[in-house]
């Protein structure tokens, strides 16, 4: 584990925490304000995960299992990426898979809510797998490089 303290330099102090454990990932941020006003902040992150994760496969060949069964809507946004208030039903193979094609990003990322917290990208025939949990986040972001063949594809909670 790497922890450094979080020293409050300027208005506030950003910390990140990674831990291993076993063959996962932890990964904690922290915000603190350090000034008597209200702070306002986002905060997000890009993580991007190679696919095929196995030599021999294609990115065709991959999916994402939801934890469990449901129906999230996709976010609207506009073309300046603003939010358009229009969100849609985002429809699962089986309320639980999306399976990953290149087109999919076309039209930029895909944002959801009502998502669960936890997805898997995964193969059929191979053990190996990559999942990420979202405790604590509302919204799920799926992407990559739109009009590509980009071998990857962000899991952005």
């Amino acid at each position: 584990m790497i922890v450094a303290e979080a020293v409050c330099l300027r208005a506030f102090a950003f910390r990140v925490i990674y831990e291993l454990e076993g063959n996962g990932l932890s990964i904690t941020c922290e915000v603190k304000n350090c000034d008597e006003q209200i702070m306002y902040f986002g905060l997000g992150a890009h993580p991007g995960f190679r696919v095929p994760l196995r030599a021999g496969k294609r990115f065709e060949d991959y999916r994402l299992r939801f934890e469990a069964p449901c129906h999230p809507r996709r976010i609207g946004f506009t073309d300046d990426c603003f939010l358009d208030g229009i969100d849609q039903a985002f429809p699962l193979e089986g309320d639980q898979l999306l399976p990953l094609s290149h087109g999919l990003f076309d039209d930029d990322a895909i944002v959801l809510k009502e998502a669960g917290r936890r997805v898997t990208l995964e193969t059929t025939g191979d053990p190996r797998s990559v999942s990420v949990e979202f405790p604590g986040m509302d919204y799920l972001g799926l992407w990559h490089m739109p009009g590509t063949d980009a071998p990857y594809v962000c899991i952005e909670p």
